[in-house]
């Protein structure tokens, strides 16, 4: 058995509460759903929440070949409502391994199986005419009694109901289970004879229970004299082992030849690929055949034709070599005439760029002599005002002043109107040199549409000269 080898349950649930399971995610999302209107459970992440978290937890650490499965949280709950945490999970370790619950919780949950088909078997039995109803609606055992046995009816009938029915089955085991479960379909036969697969989900559901809650002593009474042979349950045990090993026999039989027949497929196809590739071969082999006997043929009309060509063509090489050698020599000469024509170019790209120099050098001399004309302008306009001002100044003082001063005044007037005669000299010198300076910019213009070539003046550095010319002008 899985759970061999693992410590006492009581040592077992104290080790669960600081071990980490695997389960814990879907006992944790199964929990709120179990007794959700009972007192005890109802409020989330409560005492009895997490008493019921802690068992549920501690038992998949416990046997981990079983783990969770969903409906031993209300057997556990059921547990709680009458005892401690430690005394509930020793009492499902219990249940789990000597009631055949374990087996009933596998993954393959085989016992469940097994109920069902002794169950299938007391119904045809002792309820023909239900079981014969059941089969013309294609009505399954597994469909209402599943969960009767998973969670030993506590899903179905109310807690007093199945604390008591919990009390015979830790007394009597499975077999109390089953007399129930055929006392419930007695209860409920007329009722589930007229009814068809929905109506009978439907009724399994809620009227069935309630009728049995009505009366919870009669269903009780009723279970007890259920016929239940230990003997034939034990045949029909080893009857459906039969019937499951031969059902697994055939499953493997028929994945085997599943298998084979996958694999004959698969070689058949890959034959008549081969069979396609080969005949396409032929074919292919067939025509490649005739294509290169006719290539054959026109290869060698072809060959005759190149023997033809290649004396005419020897001939025109011979011709094409000397034509080479004469054009070699003239690419010679034309290289030469081109290298002279390029040096050229470059003397007359350099001329022009040394006459843009001199341009800008004029432009920029031209600004500042017309500068200077603006500023001398200002000044004899300033002195004029001053000659101005002296001359009222002068009549203020003949007026005022004695004899004596006015002479002063007539030598100051004197010296400015000799300034504002230089003034004009200087001025009169500025338009002359202005007028130069466009003389020789219109002659720079007709040199420049004329283009002489000086090779003097190519390597010379004209603006600079310019510049000093001007600079001792002005001086």
């Amino acid at each position: 058995m899985g759970a061999q080898g693992n410590p006492p349950p009581f040592q077992g649930h104290r080790l669960a509460t600081a071990t980490k399971s695997p389960c814990e995610k879907v006992i944790r999302r199964d929990i709120a759903r179990t007794y959700p209107e009972h007192e005890f459970f109802k409020e989330k992440d409560g005492l009895g929440q997490e008493s019921l978290f802690n068992v549920i937890k501690a038992y998949s650490l416990h046997d981990r070949e079983v783990g969770y499965c969903q409906g031993s949280g209300f057997i556990v709950g059921l547990l709680l409502m009458q005892m401690p945490e430690e005394e509930a999970f020793a009492v499902l370790v219990k249940i789990m391994e000597d009631y055949r619950m374990r087996d009933m919780f596998k993954p393959t949950m085989a016992e469940l199986g097994l109920c069902m088909y002794q169950l299938e078997n007391l119904v045809a039995e002792q309820l023909p005419d239900l079981n014969q109803h059941f089969q013309s609606q294609n009505f399954h055992t597994s469909m209402y009694a599943s969960s009767w046995f998973l969670t030993l009816f506590t899903t179905a009938l109310s807690l007093p109901m199945a604390c008591r029915i919990m009390d015979v089955f830790l007394s009597e085991g499975m077999e109390i289970i089953f007399k129930v479960a055929l006392a419930m379909l007695t209860l409920g036969k007329e009722e589930l004879m007229s009814l068809d697969m929905e109506g009978m989900l439907k009724y399994f559901q809620k009227e069935l229970p309630a009728r049995a809650e009505s009366d919870p002593e009669a269903l009780m009474q009723l279970a007890y004299t259920m016929k239940y042979n230990a003997k034939k349950m034990k045949k029909l045990e080893k009857e459906y082992v039969v019937i499951k090993t031969k059902e697994q026999e055939e499953m493997a039989e028929l994945k085997r030849l599943r298998q084979e027949n996958k694999q004959l497929r698969h070689r058949c196809e890959m034959l008549e690929e081969e069979s396609r590739a080969l005949a396409d071969r032929l074919v292919k082999g067939q025509v490649s055949r005739a294509e290169e006997e006719e290539t054959t043929f026109v290869v060698q009309r072809e060959l005759d034709v190149l023997r033809h060509t290649h004396l005419e063509t020897t001939h025109q090489l011979a011709l094409a070599n000397e034509k080479i050698r004469s054009l070699s020599l003239m690419m010679e000469e034309t290289q030469t005439s081109r290298q002279s024509s390029i040096e050229e170019i470059t003397l007359k790209q350099e001329q022009l760029q040394q006459r843009e120099e001199m341009i800008e050098c004029l432009q920029e001399e031209l600004v500042k002599v017309r500068l200077r004309e603006a500023e001398n302008d200002a000044l004899i306009r300033d002195l004029r005002s001053r000659i101005h001002e002296l001359e009222e100044d002068k009549k203020t003082l003949r007026e005022i002043t004695p004899d004596n001063s006015v002479a002063h005044l007539q030598e100051e007037l004197i010296a400015v109107k000799l300034r504002e005669a230089e003034a004009n000299l200087s001025l009169k010198d500025l338009r002359h040199r202005v007028t130069e300076l466009s003389n020789q910019w219109q002659r720079h213009l007709q040199e420049h549409k004329q283009e002489p070539v000086n090779s003097g003046e190519a390597h010379s550095t004209p603006k600079k000269l310019l510049l000093w010319n001007w600079r001792l002008k002005f001086k």
